[in-house]
């Protein structure tokens, strides 16, 4: 890895009208690795206040009041994919916002190694009912799907504020560097 600084992007909801915004939503996201090097998506289909939409995201979710953002991704990844973080490097934050829940996000992201050893999946959330499936898939293969995806509304910001991140791991090699770091 070369020179990777943790990144930062400010986007705005351009894909809904703006009505205001009411509310704050931390989150903490990860780009999470097997110990083969695949990288498990959440294939998310929904149909609701957003239309119907169907496109990958990374596994996490919200961060509970005085919860660390990576304490918060632990818990996630836990109750999502049924397994434990062993390696981790932080990826950088995304602040966006989604106009039709007057919500304003500040999201962090992480690239992580995960665990051979599972544990019960536990949907907790609302959003955890809208993980259709868990895909597996290299590093390559899911920049190719983010760049094919062209749909408008959610699936959009989802694919602004992931990709960069997808880039950054590829360009800087940080799979490689985050696979020598000794597990914590």
């Amino acid at each position: 890895m070369t020179d990777f600084k943790p990144l930062y992007f400010n986007y705005i909801d351009d894909q809904y009208p703006f009505k205001r915004i009411i509310k704050k939503r931390r989150a903490a996201r990860a780009f999470a690795f097997d110990k083969d090097g695949h990288l498990l998506l959440h294939l998310i289909k929904r149909d609701d206040i957003f239309n119907k939409h169907e496109y990958l995201e990374t596994p996490g979710g919200g961060i509970k009041e005085n919860e660390m953002p990576f304490i918060a991704l632990k818990r996630e990844i836990k109750e999502e994919l049924g397994r434990e973080i062993i390696k981790s490097i932080y990826l950088g934050r995304m602040d966006d916002c989604y106009n039709l829940l007057e919500t304003a996000n500040e999201v962090y992201f992480y690239a992580v190694i995960l665990s051979d050893v599972r544990f019960p999946i536990q949907k907790i959330s609302r959003g955890d009912s809208l993980i259709a499936e868990t895909k597996v898939l290299t590093l390559n293969e899911a920049i190719s799907y983010y760049e094919g995806s062209n749909e408008g509304g959610i699936s959009f910001l989802v694919k602004r504020k992931e990709l960069p991140f997808l880039y950054a791991l590829r360009d800087y090699e940080i799979l490689s560097s985050l696979e020598k770091i000794v597990p914590s």
